[in-house]
């Protein structure tokens, strides 16, 4: 059984809501623990502390940090990264 570790959901206030965003998700089924997101977007994902699988660090990622979301999606050898859709 496959499940998806959504990240930290953002404050009131956090953003401007002028900003677009997209989602980023990683689904903790696929997510083997390589680190390569982390250290292609560290910014965007964080590492567990205890088995080293990865999340986002915010769910909804600014669209000035989208490129570096898709390129550490591309990194990813499980394909455990999934980068779209406008944030709501």
């Amino acid at each position: 059984m496959s499940t998806t570790r959504a990240a930290r959901r953002p404050r009131a206030g956090d953003r401007t809501g002028e900003e677009e965003a997209v989602k980023v998700r990683v689904d903790q089924g696929r997510c083997q623990g390589h680190t390569l997101c982390a250290m292609v977007a560290p910014g965007v994902f964080e590492l567990d502390d205890v088995d080293g699988h990865a999340s986002a660090v915010e769910e909804d990622v600014p669209a000035t940090r989208e490129a570096a979301a898709r390129r550490a999606a591309r990194s990813c050898p499980e394909r455990a990264i999934s980068v779209g859709g406008e944030a709501s």
